[in-house]
């Protein structure tokens, strides 16, 4: 990286964005600081891997007493988790005991917390059909008078789904059902919820065959009342690719943790290729623009399974290189987004567990928490090289930023910015562009993108409006630095 001059290298300027002061994150709706990590059973099911306790044990054993302190590591079910298609006899989830059928869900959920983990677990909005005749627990309002039986005549959107009924959230029963739902969670010991099928968004009448209920939004306002009355500290991760414009947006940020701001990284047991990540960084890009606020942001993107941790040859379950792989964990690590593994992680190598453990690594992670990454180049739009900044968290000696490069290679379709630049890239920033004009910054290289560049690497400093922090990158490479005020 040539850094404190802008000669012999091509620099992208651009108009900053306007911004009074850096993004913030908050505290969320249900009391978090920080996003979730860990590592989800979705990729593994979706590449023909059966779903039980000990396989998910067997995933989740690499972090077992080896976390963060400070931060929740969640070993989390996807869907099949449960019995498909009845509850018990208030209506109540199930867990499948096929899927525990050499450890129950609670002494799972004791041996995660004895390890430094959290157990997580899959739902998706209304009860079961099956159980209509059966009554909400504490009361005597049967859960089919609950339903919505309205007809929707559109194609692909139906209130009946999935062996289940939506429900009409103002009625008298629909709280307290939620509330059961939560109670039982709670025995077990579940302490996150992905709440799946949300609408408006999870792709609703995309004419996919997959029918969903067209307003559902009122589940995601039942099991934060629930979360926040009965379950202190339970998360709440709402999917998928949900309706960012009003009403809606407003009742996803008080009332969720996380929310998924596209669809699913991989399509069935294909491996998570480029375009989608190029897509999905988009989608994050919009997600930001949308929420920036002068008040501290309530809730963080989660931008769908991480998929470094391990190599093609010894899984199949990615196709990413290994600069792929620096860049799929520096922009979502950049994003504050939830860091929440979909890799095969018995089959972990030492780049993969340099990019998920590292305390570095990590530590920037902790900044990106609360100080998420904002674009800077070509006036904060779609780019194909962009410079991106978080931070900085104060503005005396001793502040602190990360600042992302990155050449996300020719557009392949779906990252909206549309150029077809081939080859090595020059990528930079003047400070002024970055929003820190002033004062003089040393530049430490946390990641340096896997083509050449040492990982964890003093560049020395930059100074004043003019001074640039720059890097030339091949397509698809992206680094990370982190950047302090010295004066």
């Amino acid at each position: 990286m040539g850094l404190l001059t802008a000669c012999g290298l091509f620099l992208l300027y651009s108009v900053q964005l306007a911004a009074s002061s850096p993004p913030f994150y908050g505290k969320s709706a249900l009391g978090h600081t920080s996003p979730a990590r860990g590592w989800n059973s979705f990729v593994a099911q979706s590449n023909s891997n059966g779903l039980s306790v000990g396989y998910v044990d067997s995933q989740c054993s690499f972090f077992y007493n080896n976390v963060q302190p400070g931060y929740d590591y969640i070993c989390s079910f996807d869907s099949g988790w449960s019995v498909s298609c009845n509850g018990d006899d208030n209506g109540r989830i199930l867990a499948d005991p096929g899927v525990f059928s050499t450890m129950s869900i609670q002494d799972f959920a004791e041996k995660l917390h004895s390890n430094g983990m959290k157990l997580g677990i899959y739902m998706i909005p209304g009860a079961f059909t099956s159980d209509a005749n059966k009554t909400v627990e504490g009361t005597n309002i049967t859960i089919g008078s609950l339903f919505n039986t309205t007809v929707d005549g559109r194609t692909g959107i139906n209130n009946n789904y999935n062996c289940r009924n939506d429900f009409i959230y103002s009625l008298d029963g629909v709280q307290q059902w939620h509330d059961s739902v939560v109670k039982q969670f709670v025995l077990w010991g579940v302490d996150f919820v992905k709440l799946d099928y949300i609408t408006p968004g999870s792709s609703l009448g995309d004419n996919d065959g997959d029918s969903k209920p067209a307003n559902d939004s009122g589940a995601v306002v039942a099991m934060h009342s629930a979360i926040t009355r009965l379950a202190p500290g339970m998360r709440l991760d709402i999917s998928w690719a949900l309706d960012r414009q009003e009403p809606f947006f407003d009742i996803w940020k008080h009332d969720a943790d996380t929310l998924r701001v596209d669809q699913d990284i991989n399509a069935g047991n294909n491996p998570v290729v480029w375009a989608v990540l190029q897509r999905t960084l988009e989608m994050y890009r919009q997600f930001i623009t949308l929420t920036i606020d002068p008040s501290p942001m309530m809730i963080r993107p989660d931008m769908d399974s991480l998929v470094v941790a391990t190599n093609t040859t010894a899984s199949n379950w990615s196709a990413f290189s290994t600069i792929e792989r620096y860049s799929q964990l520096t922009l979502w690590l950049g994003a504050g987004a939830n860091l929440i593994l979909g890799s095969d992680l018995t089959k972990v190598d030492a780049l993969g567990r340099m990019l998920t453990t590292h305390p570095e690594v990590l530590d920037a992670a902790g900044f990106t928490a609360n100080w998420p990454m904002v674009p800077k180049l070509n006036s904060g739009a779609p780019s194909q090289l962009q410079a991106w900044i978080a931070g900085p968290n104060s503005a005396g000696t001793g502040a602190e930023a990360v600042v992302v490069l990155s050449n996300l290679g020719p557009d392949l379709g779906q990252g909206a910015f549309g150029t077809q630049l081939n080859g090595t890239q020059g990528v930079g920033a003047t400070l002024a562009q970055l929003g820190i004009g002033s004062g003089k910054w040393s530049v430490r290289r946390v990641l340096g993108g896997g083509n050449g560049k040492t990982d964890f690497t003093n560049l020395g400093t930059v100074n004043g409006p003019a001074g640039v922090v720059n890097a030339s990158l091949v397509e698809h490479e992206t680094v990370l630095l982190k950047l302090t005020k010295v004066a």
